[in-house]
């Protein structure tokens, strides 16, 4: 099955096809909700978090980033919902996993020396993660069967998991 994401036909694999048919629009409502509910918790934890500058954002570095790890993992439920598992949810797969990445450097940083030089380490390290997922959404991107792409993503997610 291809479905249209950005303008371009993806192919698909819409695995709820068979509980939409039992549970009708609930299971809709579902992914709707779950959206709604962990995009929301995302977004007063943010507001919470009080970030008026980016000396702000350094010291409240795990808040924000917790609260936009809940964001985007609210994106699971729309794109599940609207394409199944397909090229969207593994590039979603891989965002999530820089925020669990980031998250693990934040633990990182607070088990080593307090210090200046120790909070930016975590930010060059945070870039260079980023760099990394960057690289792995490429090729998430490149692999044109989607069941081994969404193996390329799980196997660097899965390695942190495990960590």
């Amino acid at each position: 099955m291809n479905a249209p994401f950005s303008g371009l036909l993806l192919g698909c694999y819409n695995s709820h096809k068979e509980a939409m048919e039992y549970f009708g629009f609930g299971l809709e409502m579902c992914h709707l909700w779950t959206f709604f509910a962990t995009f929301a918790i995302g977004a007063f934890s943010l507001w919470r978090a009080e970030v008026k500058s980016f000396q702000d954002v350094k010291s409240k570095s795990l808040k924000v980033t917790c609260a936009l790890y809940a964001m985007e993992t609210a994106f699971f439920a729309l794109f599940r919902m609207f394409w199944g598992v397909s090229k969207p949810l593994v590039l979603n797969a891989a965002g999530h996993n820089l925020f669990e990445w980031f998250i693990v450097l934040h633990v990182w940083k607070y088990g080593a020396k307090p210090g200046k030089t120790v909070h930016d380490e975590l930010f060059t390290r945070c870039s260079w993660a980023a760099l990394f997922i960057a690289i792995v959404i490429s090729i998430c991107m490149c692999i044109p069967d989607l069941f081994y792409s969404l193996a390329a993503a799980q196997l660097f997610g899965i390695v942190l998991d495990f960590a």
